[in-house]
């Protein structure tokens, strides 16, 4: 994946998190992975469509993330009911949308696909073909796993 699309991802993921959390957030040593994503606890997939084809992952594990939707919603939750789920997914909805926005500055045309979480630990989901960036966003209420399974679209 070229820096300057990785930058766009990773940025707006940032600053989307920062504006939510009302705090900084920084981004850990970066890795590349092939094989098999399993899941941690909560999981929220969005696809990317467009001159950029596949799917941008967030990995959160269900504290962590039962922790963002308290902080993002101003309520506490203890579980990840339908409200928490949603919140995790709009998160995502927003990141993603924020970094598609950033791409059309640039001349790349996409879309994304609405937002699904998964809950629960030892799911396999299965990118073939495209290998993983792994980006962990760590804030103060944990490390989100930001994985981008993402290429160019042959078909312009």
């Amino acid at each position: 994946m070229e820096e300057d699309l990785l930058k766009r991802f990773v940025g707006s993921a940032i600053k989307v998190l920062s504006t939510e959390l009302s705090v900084g957030a920084g981004v850990g040593q970066p890795s590349m992975q092939a094989d098999y994503y399993v899941t941690h606890g909560v999981t929220a997939l969005i696809g990317v469509t467009g001159q950029l084809r596949g799917m941008v992952i967030f990995g959160l594990e269900e504290k962590t993330a039962l922790n963002l939707v308290s902080h993002m919603m101003g309520s506490e939750f203890t579980e990840m009911d339908a409200v928490a789920q949603s919140g995790i997914a709009e998160m995502a909805n927003v990141m993603v949308g924020s970094s598609v926005t950033s791409l059309a500055e640039m001349g790349i045309e996409c879309g994304i696909t609405p937002p699904a979480v998964v809950l629960g630990k030892g799911t396999v989901i299965s990118t073939p073909n495209i290998r993983r960036l792994v980006i962990p966003l760590v804030v103060p209420v944990g490390t989100i796993e930001m994985q981008l399974a993402i290429r160019e679209n042959a078909v312009r």
